[in-house]
């Protein structure tokens, strides 16, 4: 599973549906650097950045 697959598979899991987790995915956000989740994901720390964001965001912190 590549780093993309990933991210959205992770997302689906935080947000209990596979069409908030894609919505989520591609949005822009400032904390990605104005890039969207799968954007950012495409370097190994913007991954990791993305992941943790997504564990916060499953914790009650928002994103």
């Amino acid at each position: 599973m590549d780093k993309r697959q990933q991210v959205l598979s992770r997302a689906e899991k935080v947000f209990g549906d596979k069409g908030r987790a894609a919505a989520w995915a591609v949005q822009v956000k400032s904390q990605f650097g104005g890039m969207s989740a799968l954007e950012c994901a495409e370097t190994e720390d913007g991954y990791l950045l993305v992941m943790e964001t997504l564990a916060k965001v499953e914790h009650g912190f928002g994103a």
